[in-house]
C-alpha cells in the first residue's frame, strides 16, 4: 500500500483503553544503532504505510492526555522523520529529539544512528521495536499487516482477563498473595516547589559481551534456575547500595501480559504490568525469581492491569465531573510545576528489560556488531524515580537509567552502573559490598 492510500478508518476517532490514557503524556525514547539507514524520506513513507494499515497498528493514532477519545491521523506522520549530522556521541541524539517541535512520535536520523521519540500512550516496548523494524525493513513484517479481526483497544485486556478471572485456583492464589506478600514501606521524602522546572538526564553504560558471557557461566554454574533479568535487576540494588545512594526496598519490575492472551490475539498497545517487589542488598537472587515466578503462573501482572484500568477510569471520571462544575469560570493555568526532595532522598528503583536486540527473524542487524548499542529511555514517575532499562544487544549489556540529577548524583549512578557486572557475581557467591 501506497503512503497516498487512504485507511478506510483516517479522520475517525477511537476510544482508547485506560491502560493507554494512564501512560499517555509520559515520553518514551531510544536510540539504536550503527545501522544501515534509509534516507528521511524512504523512512517517511514506510511509517506512513504502515500506520495506514489500520489504527491497531498505533502509531497513526494522536494521544490526549485527559480524555480516551483519540483521533486516528495517519498523515500527520508526513513531518515525523528528521536528520542530523553524524555523532560520536549517541547519546546526544535525546537531546536533538527533545529539541524538536512536540509531536506524538518523533524520528532523527543521524549517520548510522537511529533516534525515536514517542508519547508511552501509544504503547509499550512491543510498539517500540515494531517501529524500528517497519523503518528498517524494506516490507510490513506480515504478522501486522491487516487489523486483526474484531479488534477493539480493550479487547486483549478482556481476554487476558477472562482467562485469569475463571480460574479458580489463580483467584485463591492472588487473594492469599494480597493478604500475605512481604510488603515493606518505602522511605517517602517531602517534596518542596523547584524553579526553574527541571527534567530527566540519562546515563549509558555499555557491558562488553565476554563480561556479559562471564556473568552468564557463573549463573549457569550456581543459580541454574534464575534467570538474567532477575539476577540483574539484585545485582543493580547492590550496585546502588555500594555507590552510597539509598534504595527504597520495593523496586517496580514490568511484566508483559500477552503471555496471557490467546495465540490468534496480540496488541501493540500498553500490555506490560509494573509489579512491586522487596529487593534489599542481601536479597538472593534465586529467592527474587521465586516470587516473579510465582506472580506470572497466579496472573498478577493481568490483576494489575485490571485495577491500573479501573482506577484510571475512575480519575477520568472525577476529572470530568471538576470538568463540567468549572464551565462557564475562569480557570486560572498553573503552567509547569517541578518538584524536588526537601533533603536526601531515597530511590524509587524502576528496571525495565528491552529484550533481545535484534530479535530472531527481525530481518536486519547492525552494521557493526562489536559497537551495537541501544539506549532506551523511560521517564521517572516522580523526582525521585529512577528507571533503568536493561537490554542484550548483539551479546553485549547496554543499561540506561533515566532521572534527575538535581536529586541523584550523576557520577555515582553512572558509577553503579558499571559496576552491576561485580555485583552480579558477589550476589551469586552471597556476599556484601560496603557502601562506597
Amino acid at each position: 500500500m501506497s503512503s497516498s492510500a487512504t485507511s478506510p478508518d483516517a479522520s475517525r476517532t477511537f476510544t482508547g483503553a485506560a491502560i493507554d490514557a494512564h501512560h499517555s503524556g509520559h515520553r518514551s525514547a531510544v536510540v539504536v544503532g550503527p545501522l544501515d539507514l534509509p534516507d528521511a524520506n524512504c523512512a517517511s513513507h514506510r511509517l506512513i504505510r504502515f500506520a495506514k494499515r489500520g489504527p491497531h497498528t498505533r502509531i497513526g493514532l494522536v494521544p490526549s492526555h485527559d480524555r480516551r477519545a483519540w483521533s486516528y491521523e495517519p498523515d500527520r506522520l508526513a513531518d515525523a522523520v528528521h536528520t542530523a549530522p553524524p555523532t560520536d556521541d549517541p547519546l546526544a541524539l535525546l537531546d536533538v529529539l527533545a529539541a524538536l517541535p512536540p509531536r506524538h512520535l518523533r524520528v532523527v536520523l543521524s549517520g548510522r544512528y537511529l533516534a525515536i521519540d514517542y508519547d508511552h500512550g501509544l504503547g509499550d516496548t512491543t510498539l517500540l521495536n515494531t517501529i524500528v523494524d517497519v523503518l528498517l525493513s524494506e516490507e510490513i513484517p506480515e504478522t501486522i499487516t491487516t487489523s486483526p479481526s474484531g479488534w477493539t483497544p480493550t479487547r486483549a485486556l478482556a481476554l487476558a482477563g477472562a482467562a485469569v478471572l475463571s480460574n479458580p485456583r489463580r483467584l485463591i492464589a492472588l487473594a492469599r498473595m494480597h493478604r500475605s506478600r512481604d510488603y515493606l514501606a518505602s522511605q517517602p521524602s517531602a517534596l518542596v516547589p523547584v524553579d526553574p522546572p527541571r527534567s530527566a538526564t540519562s546515563v549509558f553504560v555499555r557491558t562488553p559481551r565476554d563480561v556479559v558471557e562471564s556473568m552468564r557461566a557463573a549463573r549457569t554454574s550456581r543459580a541454574p534456575g534464575v534467570g538474567m533479568f532477575t539476577l540483574h535487576t539484585v545485582a543493580l540494588v547492590r550496585a546502588l547500595t555500594a555507590a552510597g545512594l539509598r534504595v527504597n526496598p520495593m523496586v517496580t519490575l514490568p511484566f508483559d501480559a500477552r503471555a496471557y492472551l490467546p495465540r490468534s490475539v496480540g496488541t501493540m498497545a500498553n500490555f506490560a504490568a509494573g509489579l512491586d517487589f522487596a529487593v534489599l542488598p542481601d536479597t538472593a537472587p534465586v529467592a527474587l525469581q521465586v516470587e516473579l515466578s510465582e506472580a506470572a503462573s497466579i496472573g498478577r501482572p493481568v490483576a494489575n492491569l485490571l485495577v491500573t484500568a479501573a482506577k484510571s477510569r475512575a480519575a477520568e471520571s472525577r476529572a470530568a465531573g471538576r470538568s463540567r462544575s468549572t464551565e462557564g469560570r475562569s480557570v486560572e493555568a498553573t503552567g509547569q510545576q517541578s518538584w524536588a526532595p526537601a533533603g536526601e532522598a531515597a530511590i524509587d528503583l524502576l528496571h525495565s528489560s528491552g529484550g533481545v536486540v535484534p530479535g530472531r527473524g527481525r530481518g536486519w542487524d547492525f552494521v557493526d556488531t562489536d559497537r551495537a548499542l541501544v539506549i532506551g529511555i523511560a521517564e521517572p514517575p516522580s523526582p525521585t524515580g529512577i528507571t533503568v532499562t536493561s537490554t542484550s544487544v548483539a551479546g553485549s549489556l547496554c543499561l540506561t537509567a533515566t532521572f534527575r540529577d538535581d536529586v541523584f548524583p550523576a557520577d555515582a549512578v553512572t558509577a553503579a552502573l558499571a559496576d552491576l557486572p561485580a555485583q552480579a557475581l558477589a550476589a551469586l557467591e552471597g556476599t556484601i559490598t560496603a557502601p562506597r
